[in-house]
């Protein structure tokens, strides 16, 4: 279904690190991109994050390991 998708990567203690997506998508399959940097274009350490994606009335959260 076509609409508005928020995708943000979040750290262990669910602050925001940076928004990969906010805006209206089309209906199908996307793919997002994250390049282990916070908002600013920092590198982040490695470790575990999490992936927060609102779509369509719902909001699914899923695990991150980033390795360096």
């Amino acid at each position: 279904m076509a609409g508005p998708v928020r995708a943000e990567v979040l750290d262990v203690r669910g602050r925001r690190v940076t928004t990969l997506a906010d805006e209206g998508f089309p209906a199908g399959s996307h793919e997002l991109l994250w390049d282990g940097r916070d908002a600013s274009g920092a590198s982040v350490a490695a470790g575990l994050y999490f992936l927060r994606v609102a779509a369509a009335g719902e909001e699914r959260v899923t695990k991150l390991l980033l390795n360096r």
